[in-house]
Formats: C-alpha cells, sequence, structure tokens
C-alpha cells in the first residue's frame, strides 16, 4: 500500500513538472522569437538593403565621375581646336577699361577700373587681361568698379590642366595648386585654364603655368605645386570686363 502510494505522488509530480514545463516552454520561445530572432532578422534585411543602396550609390557616382571626364575632354579639344592665343569670347561680351588705382601701390590685391554699372558692369563678372585671367569684380559703382585681383590672399579659381584634364583649385596671393595627389599627369610648364566649375568663372581661360612641382614629403596626400599666372599686373593697364559669361 505504501508503495503504491509512493509511485502515485511521484508520478503525479512528474505529471505536474510536465504540465508546467510545456507551457513555459512555449512562452519562452515566444518571448526569444519576439525579442531576439525577428529584430535580428529585421537588422540582417536593414543592413542588406544598405548595402544594395551603397553600391547602387557608388555605381552612380563612377558613372557621373566618368561622364564628367568625358565632358571634360571633349571640351578641352574643342578649346584646344579654337585658341589662338586671344581669350575665347566675341568683344560684344567684353567691355573694356583702364585701371585707376591699384591697393596698394606693389602687388595689387585690389584694382581700381574706370568702368562702372553704366557701362554694364556687374559683380561678380570676371576680369582678363589679354593674356589671362586677372581677377573678379567685387564692388560695382556707377562710373568705377573694383575687381579683386589673381594675387589676392583670397582669391581661389578652380583650374584644369589642359593637356592632361587634371583639375584642381589655384589659391592666389602664394599661387599654390592644391588637391592634386600625388602621381597625377602634371608636368612643369603645363598651361591652366578656368575649369567652369562653381559658374564664378567661364571654362577656358588662361591661368598661367605649372612653375614648380614638390614631391619632397613622401607624408603629404597631395603635391606643392607652384604657379605663374599669365597676368603680369606689372605691365597691365588695360582691361575687359566680361558682360556674360
Amino acid at each position: 500500500m505504501k508503495t503504491l502510494l509512493r509511485n502515485y505522488i511521484i508520478f503525479s509530480i512528474i505529471a505536474l513538472s510536465i504540465g508546467l514545463i510545456y507551457p513555459l516552454r512555449r512562452w519562452l520561445n515566444t518571448v526569444l522569437i519576439d525579442t531576439a530572432y525577428v529584430p535580428v532578422l529585421r537588422t540582417i534585411a536593414t543592413m542588406e538593403k544598405i548595402h544594395k543602396l551603397e553600391d547602387m550609390v557608388n555605381k552612380l557616382m563612377l558613372e557621373n565621375l566618368t561622364l564628367r571626364a568625358v565632358v571634360f575632354r571633349n571640351r578641352r579639344q574643342k578649346f584646344i581646336a579654337r585658341w589662338r592665343g586671344e581669350p575665347p569670347i566675341p568683344d560684344s561680351a567684353l567691355v573694356p577699361a583702364v585701371a585707376v588705382a591699384y591697393i596698394p601701390v606693389g602687388i595689387p590685391v585690389n584694382i581700381v577700373i574706370d568702368h562702372g554699372s553704366l557701362d554694364g558692369v556687374k559683380s561678380n563678372a570676371p576680369v582678363i587681361t589679354s593674356n589671362g585671367l586677372a581677377g573678379r569684380i567685387i564692388e560695382v559703382k556707377p562710373r568705377t568698379s573694383t575687381f579683386v585681383s589673381i594675387y589676392s590672399n583670397g582669391f581661389k579659381v578652380g583650374v584644369l590642366d589642359l593637356r592632361s584634364g587634371v583639375l584642381g583649385v589655384l589659391n592666389g596671393g602664394d599661387m599654390e595648386l592644391n588637391y592634386i595627389p600625388r602621381g597625377s599627369n602634371v608636368k612643369l610648364g603645363d598651361t591652366l585654364i578656368t575649369s567652369g566649375l562653381g559658374r564664378l568663372y567661364p571654362y577656358g581661360l588662361r591661368v598661367g603655368t605649372i612653375a614648380s612641382i614638390d614631391t619632397s614629403n613622401k607624408e603629404e596626400m597631395f603635391m606643392k605645386i607652384k604657379v605663374r599666372p599669365f597676368f603680369d599686373y606689372a605691365n597691365s593697364a588695360a582691361f575687359w570686363v566680361m558682360r556674360k559669361w
């Protein structure tokens, strides 16, 4: 009798344990699925979408760079074909002017000319000489205007190596050509023209030539390049202000 009672009690405990464990396991599975498994799957799916979008962006950027290279190559070829030593601009688009003041005396940062708004001069208009880019209009009065010259430290212009098509930014004042990576196809004597990027200056204005290339610092990402501008302030008194660009 005692044995039968003991077996009954043991059997009852086991049955009760099984009855409790099964719902507990179902609850734990549900919690794990909702709090861990599903979020992980969603995260994996989101990361896959991000990687696909990144691949699409990279492909579009590559296509854009390729198209830009083709455009620059075509524009450069056309420019070389028509260049005859004078700005490739019709006379009707130019306002002739003469310098009346150099500020400061010596290497001029700003130059005042004898034509203003009454003559069609506008702010930000490029100023050129027969040799090349001289500066950009920064102040316009009815009969006079002031332009910042290429010799100003604050002067910057996007340029293009006419021979190789390499792009860079000329910093006025110190006449350094910036953002040219080491190993780029640039050589001493290469002619630089305005790239047309930024829309402050049209494509094709002569800027200067590469005067020196320093690659001695192996830790620098960019080469140190000096430029000799075509604009010679000491021998230039006649200018042209562009009406359209």
